[in-house]
């Protein structure tokens, strides 16, 4: 066999075995548009309940559809285990739930891109909330549930409480934090319109 025609076919070999060990690390019942491959934000979320699951993905859904950009959500069933993995690995998601407990821990690692400055409405949040919400001046996560003006924050948390709840972080190595940033914005807004209904 000529030499360059085998070169061709272990490159395309190589290449096809990168797509599909791609997509098995991601599995199967994404949701979204499948977008170009590379292109599609990638969101991970924990197992939580059966109409949290199916309101972030149709949240996600939405948000794709309207900005023409493909996105992919999964399911952890260990979301510490596989979030920390996937950040030892260089390849986390894009968007992701965190609990704030562990939000200090990714953050001082600069796992986390900063992007309070970038959610509209953060001046009305409970100092509480801006506190719990914020490491090293930055405010790093928007918090889910109802807020009026479609600001983030945990439904029934009375004021002065700390809450206890995930927030959505957004990756520092996210290849396109803008469009990760819009996605978190939508996210929160749909989760306030569900809570408000």
């Amino acid at each position: 066999m000529d030499r360059k025609i085998l070169r061709i076919r272990i490159s395309v070999a190589v290449s096809v075995s990168a797509l599909v060990l791609s997509a098995a690390a991601w599995g199967p019942g994404l949701d979204g548009r499948a977008g170009n491959g590379s292109d599609a934000l990638r969101v991970l979320i924990g197992p939580g309940d059966g109409g949290e699951t199916r309101s972030v993905r149709a949240a996600v859904r939405a948000w794709s559809a309207g900005s023409e950009r493909g996105a992919t959500v999964r399911v952890a069933a260990d979301m510490p285990r596989q979030l920390s993995r996937q950040f030892a690995n260089d390849s986390p998601p894009d968007v992701f739930a965190i609990d704030t407990d562990e939000l200090a821990a990714y953050a001082t690692r600069g796992f986390l891109r900063p992007y309070g400055d970038d959610l509209p409405g953060t001046e009305r949040l409970d100092p509480v909330f801006v506190e719990t919400f914020t490491v090293d001046g930055d405010l790093v996560c928007a918090p889910k549930g109802r807020a009026p003006d479609g600001v983030a924050l945990p439904a029934g948390t009375a004021s002065g409480s700390p809450p206890t709840t995930e927030c959505w972080g957004v990756a520092a190595e996210s290849a396109d934090h803008e469009a990760a940033v819009d996605l978190v914005r939508h996210l929160t807004r749909s989760a306030s319109d569900a809570e408000g209904e």
